[in-house]
């Protein structure tokens, strides 16, 4: 859907999650106790923003069809 709506949108996205999980690593040991707990807030997290950004994206586009 994202490849036809806004072709560079995946690519995009791929950069944001690279950046996002980097940053991640840095903070958190693998080692440690709630690494896994904290894993799965950060893809929580990390999913419903790239959910606002693409229904942003998906308002902006309505907006110009309407006004074409």
């Amino acid at each position: 859907i994202l490849d036809r709506l806004y072709p560079n949108a995946m690519e995009e996205i791929k950069n944001i999650c690279a950046r996002e999980f980097i940053f991640f690593q840095v903070q958190e040991k693998g080692n440690e106790k709630h690494y896994q707990e904290d894993l799965t807030k950060f893809i929580e997290i990390f999913k419903r923003d790239m959910e606002q950004r693409i229904k942003a994206k998906e308002g902006n586009t309505s907006k110009i069809r309407e006004d074409e």
